[in-house]
């Protein structure tokens, strides 16, 4: 057991210009507070975010047509403007790149038109593949790659429609998850469900992104042992994928019809679902770019 420190040499000066730092500290930061407080009494700061929001969101206009140049020119940019030195992007402050968070960062650009031969991105695919490609990235990195056939369907977990039909009293149900969390995995089961795909101009592919780009990728990189619970997740999800490829499901419509009418009657007045919204009404985007 370590030795404790012997606060004994510590002098009473020592402690007392010590006491007096902290006090100053406080003092100061009493002060920024106060001098930052709106005459109403409020405080009032810029939310910013990881370049991911910014990436979806350009993500988003290219998925539904809505392509505006001088807008890809600007979410770009502001995108180059947090790549780190190493060519990644962070998730969160400080951190030394994430791999998730790089692959948005990267395909974003590549939608906004620049090529992997250009530095920025080059530097960004190095990263990528040191850290395991595409095929390790997170899940929902994988739904947005499959939305524009960048990824395979097939190689992403499953939630059918008809989860949304069970009861709260089913053990498994959407209300064992948070509020944040069923209103992200809901609507998701109807995208899985019909799995959409807006095809990419070759140039804006990234196929370079992936360490083994003619196999279909895994549900999880990792090699899992014979009993655990992810293994029986993966042995669920084969089961599910089963499902729903039969060509009859007695339940499929009517939890298609559920499932629309809880994501209508979950929407929030000011138009977002859990608090979370991004649109261009705003000066500059709540997603940080300044769009």
């Amino acid at each position: 057991m370590p030795a404790r420190p012997d606060c004994s040499i510590v002098s009473v000066t020592d402690r007392a210009s010590l006491i007096d730092e902290v006090n100053e500290a406080i003092r100061r930061i009493h002060a920024y507070y106060k001098a930052q407080q709106h005459e109403d009494g409020y405080w009032w700061y810029e939310l910013e975010s990881n370049v991911t929001m910014t990436s979806e969101y350009l993500m988003l206009l290219h998925f539904f047509g809505l392509r505006d140049k001088e807008k890809d020119r600007k979410v770009a940019y502001h995108i180059l403007r947090h790549q780190r030195p190493n060519g990644s992007w962070s998730l969160y402050w400080g951190d030394n790149g994430d791999l998730s968070t790089s692959i948005e960062a990267y395909f974003a650009l590549k939608i906004a038109g620049y090529s992997s031969d250009d530095e920025p991105l080059r530097k960004a695919k190095a990263f990528v593949l040191e850290r395991g490609g595409v095929e390790a990235s997170r899940v929902f990195t994988k739904i947005f790659l499959a939305l524009f056939g960048e990824f395979d369907w097939k190689a992403i977990p499953s939630i059918p429609l008809e989860i949304n039909l069970l009861p709260p009293w089913f053990p498994l149900n959407i209300y064992r998850f948070s509020s944040w969390a069923r209103s992200t995995l809901v609507p998701l089961s109807v995208i899985l469900e019909f799995k959409p795909v807006r095809s990419l101009p070759e140039h804006s592919m990234i196929r370079e992104l992936y360490r083994e780009p003619h196999k279909l990728p895994p549900l999880t990189p990792k090699k899992l042992p014979a009993l655990s619970l992810k293994r029986f997740f993966i042995l669920q999800d084969r089961v599910f994928k089963v499902m729903e490829s039969l060509s009859v499901r007695p339940f499929r419509d009517k939890a298609l019809r559920k499932t629309e009418r809880w994501i209508v009657e979950h929407q929030e007045s000011s138009g977002d679902w859990g608090g979370i919204a991004c649109n261009d009404k705003f000066d500059p985007c709540p997603c940080g770019s300044g769009v």
